[in-house]
């Protein structure tokens, strides 16, 4: 397994300088090596996801770097590992924030305005 996890490291090493810090980070900063098996190498993620986006636009990637290390290597299987998390979770967190955003101030301007009128008037 030693050797495995030596050339995964190198892999991710290439992935990084390949794809930039930042989308290394997003991406791929969670992704585990399964094992490798004659051709194949099994490579897992946190959530369904990340695996569909991975593999959406960076499977030639992924496989380009294992092949530099791993000529033989012809595929990447992506699975998910127990998912705990609910995969929602990343696309709900912004948008209760902005629509919160949006009718406090409108509702506080409503609400001092005729406090104020009826001062006045008293």
């Amino acid at each position: 397994m030693t050797m495995e996890q030596d050339r995964w490291s190198r892999v991710k090493g290439r992935l990084r300088s390949s794809v930039g810090e930042d989308v290394y980070t997003s991406w791929f900063a969670r992704m585990d090596l399964e094992g490798v098996q004659d051709e194949s190498v099994r490579l897992s993620v946190p959530t369904r996801f990340l695996k569909s986006w991975i593999q959406a636009h960076y499977a030639e990637r992924v496989l380009s770097c294992w092949q530099a290390e791993m000529p033989e290597v012809h595929r990447i299987d992506l699975t998910v590992r127990s998912a705990v998390r609910p995969v929602m979770q990343p696309k709900e967190a912004p948008a209760p924030v902005e629509m919160r955003r949006t009718p406090t101030p409108e509702l506080r301007s409503t609400a001092t305005a005729p406090v104020s009128a009826n001062h006045d008037a008293l």
